[in-house]
């Protein structure tokens, strides 16, 4: 299945898979087959199984995604960490095109946009966390009262929440850890959608960011950030599916919460 790329004026796409899901070993030596020399080395490097695998399928998830809007080779593609820090494409030159990877227990995620800054995150929420603990540490006062405020039963919802959407925000702007998750501030409470603010010492606007928060499962949450800086929102549209596969499946997105919208303009 390939996709015009110009449908990525006004829309961003994730891709959906999950890595538990597919074992089949003749799958996953095409899927091995893929990689660069570097990537397959890294493969061999990781000792864990379960992470050997959930990189594999990434990987081949990434090669196979980008083949879908242009004709390049899945194994054609080489990639390169830019001076912030984030993955890019090398090669082919030109293509106009940026992606983004996340991956968790249960799924992983390929956003892919015509380039501009764009970040994914995905977190299952039955991991073991001290929610209280880690929002007084590392959240914004009033995302800490926030989440102090929320029934026991909604209280680690509510933080996976907030920390999914940091993350997005982060990994979009490339610069990961290195930026204060306090200044980074979200609030899911109010009755006028999500409200959003950059502190210093970021240099940036919120208005300048689209933001969504979706429940794939009732486990796993997905956070999406956009920078559409002064212009209209994107539809964020989802597939799932194998990466071999020439089919995929539209997969209707659960909102949780997003910015207050600006309208969609088709062309």
């Amino acid at each position: 299945m390939s996709f015009d790329a110009s449908r990525l004026a006004h829309e961003a796409h994730v891709w959906l898979t999950s890595a538990e899901a597919i074992t089949d070993e003749a799958i996953l030596d095409r899927y091995r087959r893929l990689l660069s020399h570097e990537e397959a080395a890294h493969l061999g490097e990781i000792g864990s199984n379960r992470v050997r695998h959930q990189y594999l399928v990434t990987r081949a998830l990434v090669r196979t995604t980008l083949s879908r809007y242009v004709e390049v080779a899945p194994e054609d593609w080489v990639f390169e960490i830019s001076a912030r820090g984030r993955p890019e494409i090398a090669e082919p030159s030109g293509m106009g095109l940026r992606f983004n990877v996340s991956h968790t227990r249960g799924v992983v995620a390929c956003l892919v946009t015509d380039g501009i800054d764009a970040g994914v995150d995905v977190e299952n929420m039955e991991r073991s966390r001290d929610v209280r603990g880690l929002a007084e540490r590392r959240f914004a006062v009033e995302e800490a009262a926030e989440l102090k405020a929320c029934a026991a039963e909604g209280e680690k919802n509510h933080f996976f929440g907030l920390w999914t959407l940091k993350e997005a925000y982060l990994k979009a702007r490339g610069q990961g850890i290195t930026l204060p998750l306090r200044s980074v501030v979200f609030l899911l409470s109010g009755h006028e959608g999500l409200q959003v603010r950059l502190d210093p010492p970021l240099e940036d606007r919120a208005a300048d960011w689209q933001f969504g928060l979706f429940e794939l499962s009732s486990s796993v949450l997905m956070a999406v950030a956009l920078a559409r800086g002064a212009g209209p929102d994107r539809r964020i549209v989802a597939w799932r599916g194998d990466p071999l596969l020439g089919q995929a499946t539209r997969t209707p997105l659960t909102e949780v919460a997003s910015t207050p919208s600006r309208p969609v303009v088709v062309s």
